[in-house]
C-alpha cells in the first residue's frame, strides 16, 4: 500500500482541551494506546450495579429510547436497558459513554427522569438545530445494532388534566450492542463535547463510527439525526 494511503487510513482526531488549549491525537482503527485523563474509564457490563442501600429511581435516556449505553454514578453503573431505562440517585452527578466515548456527564438528572441530547449539552429542550446535542444524536443514531435503514422511535408527550407531562414512545428504539462498545473501548477518553465546549468535528465522529462499527455503517448527516431528535412541548 502506498504511504499516503497508510497515512490516511482509519486515522482520528481528538480534541482534548487542555490549559484553555486544543490537543490533536491521531488515531489509528487498527491500534489504538491507551490514554490516561482525568476521567474515569466506565466498564459496561450487562445489568447495574450499586454501591447504595437506597433504593435507586428510575430515569431513561431518550435521544430515542437507547438501549445500550454505558452510564456511571456514585450510587450506581451498567448500561441502560429496553425503553434507555438506568437507575440514578437524585443530585448525584452521571456520566454516559460507549466504550470509552464520552457521550456526555449531566450534574443531576433532571426532576422528570428523562435525559435528552440537549440536556447533556446543558440546552434548553425547546432548543432547535445545536450542533453540539447533534453530534450527539448523529453518533448514537449511527452506532445503532440494525444497519438498515430505521424510523426511529418519535417521542409523544401527553398532559394530564393537571397539567403534568408523560412521554410516549412509538417505532423502533437504538440499540447499541456490545461489539461497539469492545470497539470503542480501544480509543483514548474521546469526548463528543470535551469540558471547555468544543464540539468533535465531523471528520472526527465519521472516523469514530467506522472504528465502532468495522467499517460497516458511515454517519448519520445532520440533517437525518437532528429529525429524530427528541422535543420537548413548547
Amino acid at each position: 500500500m502506498a504511504p499516503n494511503m497508510n497515512k490516511s487510513k482509519g486515522k482520528l482526531l481528538q480534541a482534548t482541551h487542555i490549559s484553555s488549549k486544543r490537543e490533536f491525537l491521531r488515531l489509528s482503527a487498527l491500534g489504538i494506546g491507551a490514554l490516561t485523563v482525568g476521567l474515569p474509564l466506565v466498564g459496561c457490563g450487562d445489568g447495574s450495579s450499586n454501591t447504595t442501600t437506597t433504593a435507586p429511581k428510575t430515569g431513561n435516556f431518550v435521544e430515542v429510547p437507547v438501549q445500550g449505553l454505558g452510564y456511571s454514578s456514585k450510587s450506581y453503573s451498567g448500561i441502560t436497558g429496553p425503553s434507555g431505562s438506568f437507575n440514578y440517585s437524585p443530585d448525584e452527578p452521571i456520566t454516559f459513554t460507549v466504550g470509552n466515548v464520552v457521550v456526555g456527564t449531566l450534574s443531576r438528572v433532571p426532576d422528570d427522569g428523562l435525559v435528552t441530547t440537549y440536556d447533556l449539552v446543558g440546552l434548553s429542550r425547546k432548543s432547535w438545530w445545536n450542533i453540539k446535542s447533534i453530534v450527539i444524536a448523529q453518533f448514537l443514531q449511527s452506532i445503532h445494532s440494525d444497519l438498515g435503514v430505521q424510523t426511529f422511535i418519535k417521542p409523544k408527550y401527553v398532559k394530564d388534566a393537571q397539567g403534568n407531562t408523560t412521554v410516549e414512545f412509538e417505532g423502533v428504539m437504538i440499540q447499541i450492542p456490545q461489539s461497539v462498545h469492545d470497539n470503542l473501548k480501544k480509543v483514548p477518553m474521546t469526548y463528543l463535547n470535551d469540558p471547555s465546549g468544543v464540539h468533535i468535528t465531523q471528520t472526527d465522529l465519521a472516523a469514530l463510527v467506522k472504528i465502532a462499527t468495522d467499517g460497516k455503517k458511515p454517519l448519520v448527516s445532520c440533517v437525518a439525526a437532528e429529525t429524530h431528535q427528541i422535543f420537548y412541548p413548547v
